[in-house]
């Protein structure tokens, strides 16, 4: 028995495909852009078989045929005819490349599950055979495979012996671990240190000499980070944080940064210093003769809690000699009595604020007596003082200024008026509601309470004339009061109604602030019925919305039919034409945004951009074509009454298919 080759309709049903010429490696624009090369080699003619797999949106992949060549918005791709319905197409096809670079001779199967939905569910191609393809390893005995390019590879360059991993090349990583027990080999920082870090409490061990200009240890004060165990002196050893040495001594100087403690291995026999230094205060001997100087850092006092009468010289006042007793100049207890004159420039008490420092019997005034606490006499002054009590009520203050931090509250005229000055530029802030009964001016008025709050409320009937609001906000109500003149905001967000506006009347045009940008209304907040005498606008074709089998481009030459309301036109001179997908139109009909589905508009009427395959002339008309979604020039001896697009409003004298403009209507 002969063998006979399959007929199309039997290969249609096939899981295997008719084979592509080349496949793409990247998302591509399929209509009004398609590239003419792909694979580098490959280079595109009209007819030719591609197989898209790699589209960012993945129902747009499958098997497509290069309707228009071209990189720019001439080049078109359109699904080929074993693949442009959802009958065509289930989970398993194998198609077979033909030429390129990198896919040439490679199979590769649709791995997506059924069901299949073509349009809405997300197809996905994987490498089956070609190429090196599979599961089989690249490369020798030994070699370490990696992917290259979803193949297995390997190199001579990197092997495993089952001990050993050689590398001839680099180790490109941010940590290096080694051993099993966390330590690690790492460098951070762009200046190429490399840090060595031993996991827990391990240290670094050298088995040889480490010679660095510098060591530099980060553990916290208090613990060791460098120890000597060797006897040899150190000379002119620096550390940064001094701990211990161990048994080793030093030579030359020791020199350390600040420390919290300084501790001898043992005991020291003598500490031979020049100077003590504590918080910037000396204790210091410089002279030869032993004295000893307590010397205060700036100015501070020297206190002595206890006086050894043993030792050491008392000096006061200047005096060199030693102190003598006097019944005029006596200390009981915790009180000092003279009884004559004490002279002083000043006078410096540390005993807690709120208790008496000195106190005066006399009842002779004070004059002029300058005290850091007063209390009273005469003419007091005193420095800035948390509270100044009166001893007893004051029957009147008479002050001509009152100054709180640089603000001033003062009375300099005479009529009466009160002054509350702030400093600088700062505000004068009422916390709670102010009851005035007489005139109040100032140059502005401004509250800091939240907005939704009134912060000024007119109870007054009067007319407020020119009436100037920096911030609008949501305005609240004044009371009875009316505006006159004029209201003046500055730019708001919305200006709100308290409540809803019965209407709107205007004397002048509504005009917004930029062209073509501000909508009148929106999807989901519409106008009712708009009366006017006459309305313009910038597109040109009258359209409805209809409900799609499929999302199609604008310029589509769509029919009535398919699962839903219309399709792409697939037939020449169709009599169930509806029209073209319009592009922008100047007025849509059927417009409802809370539908699901895919609802598109069909230009009815007007002039609209259609793909018409050529040649075509101006004023022909158009019709349908068997190239799916794609008008053509009318053959009469076809012509079937229904089946008009329209009529060109452009030449296009080649045979390729481009997109012109014409006049959609019944002619």
């Amino acid at each position: 028995m002969a063998l006979t080759r399959p007929r199309s309709y039997q290969l249609l049903d096939s899981d295997i495909k008719a084979s592509c010429r080349a496949a793409t490696a990247a998302n591509v624009t399929l209509s009004g852009g398609a590239p003419d090369v792909l694979d580098s080699v490959v280079n595109l003619v009209v007819g030719d078989r591609v197989l898209v797999k790699d589209q960012s949106t993945g129902s747009q992949n499958g098997i497509y045929v290069v309707q228009t060549v071209g990189t720019g918005s001439n080049g078109t791709w359109v699904r080929a005819s074993d693949f442009n319905a959802t009958n065509k197409i289930s989970s398993g096809i194998i198609v077979y490349i033909e030429e390129g670079t990198v896919y040439g001779d490679r199979v590769y199967s649709l791995t997506t599950d059924n069901p299949i939905t073509l349009g809405s569910t997300s197809l996905a191609w994987s490498l089956i055979s070609g190429a090196g393809g599979g599961t089989t390893p690249g490369g020798s005995t030994g070699y370490v495979q990696y992917n290259s390019s979803s193949l297995f590879a390997g190199s001579a360059n990197f092997t495993f012996d089952g001990s050993n991993v050689d590398l001839a090349g680099y180790i490109d990583a941010a940590n290096l671990r080694v051993g099993t027990s966390g330590n690690t080999i790492s460098s951070t920082d762009t200046n190429g240190n490399i840090l060595l870090t031993p996991n827990g409490t391990g240290v670094i061990l050298a088995n040889a000499n480490v010679t660095a200009p510098v060591f530099i240890s980060n553990v916290g004060p208090g613990t060791a980070p460098f120890t000597v165990t060797s006897t040899t002196q150190v000379a002119n050893l620096n550390v940064a944080t001094a701990g211990t040495a161990g048994s080793a001594t030093t030579a030359g100087t020791v020199t350390t940064a600040a420390q919290p403690n300084i501790t001898s291995v043992g005991n020291l026999t003598i500490a031979n210093i020049s100077n003590i230094q504590i918080n910037n205060n000396t204790v210091a001997a410089a002279d030869t003769n032993g004295n000893l100087s307590l010397n205060s850092n700036g100015t501070g006092k020297v206190f002595i809690s206890t006086l050894d009468s043993g030792g050491g010289r008392l000096v006061l006042s200047g005096t060199s000699g030693s102190v003598t007793d006097s019944s005029f100049f006596t200390y009981t207890s915790n009180s000092l009595l003279v009884n004559g004159n004490v002279t002083a420039s000043t006078l410096v008490s540390n005993i807690a604020i709120g208790t008496a420092p000195l106190t005066v019997t006399s009842t002779t005034q004070v004059a002029n007596l300058n005290v850091a606490t007063a209390g009273t006499a005469g003419t007091v002054t005193t420095a800035a003082q948390p509270n100044i009590t009166s001893v007893g009520n004051l029957t009147i203050a008479n002050i001509d200024n009152i100054q709180i931090d640089g603000n001033a509250i003062s009375s300099t005229n005479l009529n009466g008026n009160i002054d509350i000055s702030p400093n600088g530029t700062g505000n004068i802030n009422l916390n709670d509601p102010v009851q005035v009964t007489s005139t109040v001016q100032a140059t502005q008025f401004i509250s800091n309470i939240a907005i939704g709050t009134a912060p000024l409320v007119v109870t007054s009937t009067t007319q407020v004339a020119n009436l100037n609001v920096a911030t609008a906000g949501s305005s609240t109500t004044a009371g009875s009061a009316t505006t006159a003149g004029t209201v003046t905001t500055a730019a708001q967000g919305n200006i709100t109604s308290v409540g809803t506006l019965t209407g709107l009347t205007v004397s002048g045009s509504i005009v917004p602030n930029a062209n073509g940008t501000i909508q009148l209304g929106g999807t989901s907040a519409r106008w009712s019925n708009i009366w006017g005498l006459s309305s313009s606008a910038q597109y040109a074709d009258l359209a409805e919305n209809y409900e799609s089998d499929a999302h199609y481009d604008p310029a589509t030459v769509v029919v009535f039919g398919g699962d839903m309301e219309i399709t792409t036109s697939t037939i020449t001179h169709d009599p169930k034409v509806a029209g073209v997908i319009s592009t922008q139109p100047a007025y849509l009909m059927n417009d409802d945004s809370s539908r699901s589905g895919t609802w598109l508009p069909v230009a009815l009427q007007g002039r609209v951009p259609c793909k018409v395959k050529g040649p075509v002339s101006k004023g022909d008309i158009v019709v349908t074509s068997d190239i799916p979604g794609v008008a053509e020039k009318i053959n009469k001896i076809l012509y079937e009454p229904g089946s008009v697009i329209g009529k060109s409003l452009e030449h296009h004298l080649g045979t390729d298919i481009k997109i012109i403009e014409v006049v959609v209507g019944r002619f």
